[in-house]
């Protein structure tokens, strides 16, 4: 899966060549992101493969990103 935190701090996931904002399943109307106090920092483990990234969200869910970009400053 291919992701990204934007500049915004909100994560997009690519589906059919085109980043989409996820959106809460909690909080409705709210995208996924930063703001969130479940919203954990990107990291790699030594056992993934360059590029590949962890990020775990609320409620112990975990996406492996296998190409990140984070673009927040």
């Amino acid at each position: 899966m291919k992701g990204k935190i934007n500049e915004g701090g909100f994560l997009e996931i690519l589906r059919k060549n085109k980043y989409i904002a996820v959106v809460c399943p909690y909080q409705r109307g709210y995208m996924c992101g930063n703001w969130c106090a479940l919203f954990e920092e990107p990291f790699r483990s030594t056992n993934q493969k360059p590029g590949e990234y962890s990020l775990f969200l609320c409620k112990d869910k975990h996406l492996l990103l296998e190409d990140f970009k984070d673009e927040r400053k």
